[in-house]
């Protein structure tokens, strides 16, 4: 046990000389390198499961999961967008879609890609996927959703995209089986074009 530790002390102490002689830092810190926090979302509700991306351009487009209540029997399920150019001064939150509720957190995924398309996948307990141009992320702008999971079985996903261009998501579905009835499984799709 003593040579153990002597080996350790002297191993230790060889590290942090040879660090200090190189110059090389003997351990990382982080010095104050992130800006001062910035609220996006409302707040009068509830805003969950945010995600980012940049551009080629190097604007920010960031979304997440929040609930919208027009009365009895009017909620809907949606997901905000907002952009910034700079991360400093951002657009209004805009609801880009908005789903008849069925109390689901729409947990989106976001990936801007070269062609300047915005990427998105989003759920009810289906995954969806849709895309719009950078600058026309609207509501009502965005491609007719097409189903990435069987529906009401989806419950996470993300995207990315190769050197090909060609887009990649990964997901989670329940899918029934008599080895794991209830079990979550991840599941990968490959899109060509979109």
């Amino acid at each position: 046990m003593i040579i153990i530790l002597r080996k350790s002390i002297f191993l230790f102490g060889f590290i942090a000389i040879f660090s200090f002689l190189s110059g090389a830092p003997a351990a990382l810190s982080q010095t104050g390198g992130w800006s001062t926090p910035q609220a996006l979302s409302p707040e009068n509700r509830s805003n969950l499961f945010p995600d980012v991306a940049a551009d080629a351009a190097g604007n920010i487009h960031v979304a997440w999961s929040g609930g919208i209540s027009a009365g009895v029997g009017s909620a809907y399920d949606v997901v905000y967008y907002t952009t910034s150019r700079d991360g400093q001064s951002w657009s209004e939150p805009n609801d880009i879609v908005a789903l008849p509720s069925k109390g689901a957190v729409t947990r989106p995924s976001l990936l801007a890609t070269q062609d300047g398309i915005l990427h998105l996948t989003f759920r009810d307990y289906t995954i969806y996927y849709s895309q719009a141009a950078i600058g026309a992320v609207q509501p009502n702008r965005m491609l007719p959703y097409q189903y990435i999971s069987t529906p009401d079985n989806g419950y996470f996903s993300y995207l990315t995209s190769d050197e090909q261009g060609r887009l990649h998501v990964v997901y989670t579905e329940n899918s029934q089986n008599q080895a794991c009835p209830g079990c979550f499984h991840v599941f990968h799709r490959l899109s060509q074009d979109g």
